[in-house]
């Protein structure tokens, strides 16, 4: 028996999927209402797109911008830095994402002015994975 006769062949045009935890998308509609972000969200999709595509994965984030914070059995636990019109660099929002498969699951959102703590915010999105995986 072939490899290709196992392996079930991939869509050359093959699209992520992408879903909001409830707490996020609630979280980011204010955002988007607070300062109108919607377009820069729309266009960090398209980025990730690109970044995890699973036909042919390419590195367009920077390594400062993007970092893988959680591998598990299935998934795995990453935040990037959304670029945002607007706001200064160090004020563009954090986004924590889980990956499985060809599935991203947008998980928490987080903004320079909240003062928020790295480590708890990445436990909360741990936390919050386990609903949709």
């Amino acid at each position: 028996m072939s490899f290709h006769s196992i392996v079930p062949p991939i869509s050359p045009n093959k699209q992520l999927n992408f879903i909001e935890h409830p707490s996020f998308e609630k979280k980011c509609s204010k955002a988007i209402a607070k300062f109108r972000i919607s377009k820069d969200f729309e266009h960090l999709k398209k980025i990730l797109n690109v970044q995890f595509s699973p036909t042919d994965p390419r590195p367009v984030i920077g390594p400062g911008k993007i970092h893988r914070l959680k591998d598990f059995i299935d998934y795995s636990i990453w935040k990037v830095e959304m670029s945002a019109q607007g706001l200064r660099k160090n004020q563009s929002p954090r986004v924590w994402f889980g990956i499985k498969g060809d599935t991203i699951v947008f998980l928490c959102i987080k903004f320079h002015g909240e003062n928020y703590d790295d480590g708890i915010v990445t436990t909360e999105a741990e936390s919050l994975i386990s609903d949709i995986f």
